[in-house]
């Protein structure tokens, strides 16, 4: 049974409600000592040698900033902002803490130098950070060493703003929970409709953010605030290797679209078993497209329907073709190699190691992601779908172009 298409051309970048102050109640943990929660102060570097080997995104000479720390309950890591390099919600390495040490480590200045945290809790220091609240009883006191750079820190214990509506929820799966936010309008419908926001490819978290890009979009939770003030709720998460959810990911590995398909079927589950949402639709944002629709149909085949699905600025090209393509530019037994590796990792054989120009590309930590990613076939995948599909396509993305869009409705 093919699936009732709409299809939706936006001319020009999609248009949302203004984006609201958050006017909720503020948060902050009355516990003393280190706690999970926000910490907001100040770092300051320096390089302790004439030429450093940082060069990396913070620069080279010395920096004075404020940071932001996010710690994340025990074994879910922490997340770091620093504000004035455009860097926010950078996930950290090696974090452990108890109520008076925290120690984590930092990638970002370059290579050889990993910036060790190391920092202790002083029940009678405080600091007034940049929200403007009072200085706190406590603080975190401590240093920051690489091996050209050295430094200290301060931070305290800062309050988190909640958006009225928005609510945190996590989702178990069979190894570990996706942390969410569930966002319901103010309608006074008892039983509102909801959407299932999915993020894009990479490390995009649940409001559409990604560490790897400088700034902040926050492209889902704008498009979360807009369907709110239509009387519509949202779900969003943080998949695997992305915000809060960036420890889930195997260390060195990169997760499967089909991994990605199991959660977004486990999360759709959970949010049919409230019973307290008219209907549920899924919306994907390109790659979030892909894995939204293979999730769909994992409930079908299991008698689970979803109500509606769509697909926003989503590729139709076949990862394979697109692969071909690349390939065409190399010479022509590194083209023969790479055709032979591609071959055997769709039918799930094994090959001989890399050559060294190709081995980063088949590296034994994507490889899994690899045979999902080349074996997919998006078209086919919505094409099989029961329920109602929506196509929306901004005319100014700049990711995918619009004839690869279209291949989506072949």
């Amino acid at each position: 049974m093919k699936p009732i298409i709409v299809i939706l051309m936006i001319i020009s970048t999609m248009a949302f409600a203004p984006r609201l102050s958050a006017q909720g109640s503020e948060v902050q943990s009355s516990k003393s000592g280190i706690a999970e929660g926000l910490w907001e102060g100040s770092l300051t570097l320096r390089q302790s040698t004439g030429v450093g080997a940082a060069g990396g995104s913070l620069g080279q000479g010395s920096l004075s900033s404020g940071i932001r720390l996010k710690i994340l309950a025990k074994c879910m890591g922490a997340l770091l902002d620093i504000p004035d390099q455009s860097m926010f919600g950078y996930p950290l390495d090696d974090v452990t803490w108890t109520d008076t040490r925290i120690r984590f480590s930092f990638d970002a200045l370059g290579p050889g130098e990993e910036l060790g945290f190391d920092g202790f809790y002083s029940p009678s220091a405080g600091v007034k950070t940049s929200s403007g609240d009072k200085p706190s009883s406590g603080a975190i006191i401590g240093t920051a060493n690489a091996a050209s750079w050295k430094g200290s820190f301060l931070l305290s214990r800062a309050s988190i703003v909640s958006v009225p509506g928005e609510n945190t929820l996590s989702v178990p799966t069979e190894d570990g929970s996706l942390p969410g936010t569930l966002r319901l309008p103010d309608s006074g419908q008892e039983y509102p409709p909801l959407i299932l926001l999915l993020a894009g490819a990479g490390t995009t978290d649940r409001n559409g953010n990604n560490y790897n890009v400088p700034g902040r979009s926050d492209c889902l939770s704008m498009v979360a605030e807009a369907l709110s003030a239509r009387g519509v709720a949202t779900f969003r998460y943080d998949k695997r290797g992305s915000g809060e959810a960036y420890t889930l990911e195997r260390q060195g590995m990169t997760t499967s679209l089909l991994k990605h398909a199991d959660d977004a079927a486990h999360v759709l589950r959970f949010l049919s078993s409230l019973d307290r949402f008219s209907r549920i639709t899924v919306m994907g944002m390109n790659e979030g497209a892909w894995s939204g629709a293979a999730a769909i149909s994992i409930l079908e085949r299991e008698g689970l329907n979803i109500d509606g699905f769509v697909a926003v600025d989503a590729s139709g090209e076949e990862p394979i073709d697109e692969l071909e393509s690349s390939l065409e530019g190399l010479e022509e037994g590194l083209r023969s190699e790479a055709e032979a590796i591609v071959r055997a990792l769709k039918a799930g054989e094994a090959f001989e190691v890399p050559s060294e120009a190709l081995a980063d590309f088949f590296a034994a930590s994507r490889r899994e992601w690899l045979k999902a990613w080349l074996n997919f076939k998006p078209a086919d995948e919505v094409a099989r779908l029961k329920t109602p599909v929506l196509f929306i396509y901004g005319s100014a993305d700049l990711q995918v172009p619009r004839e690869a869009f279209e291949k989506l409705l072949d």
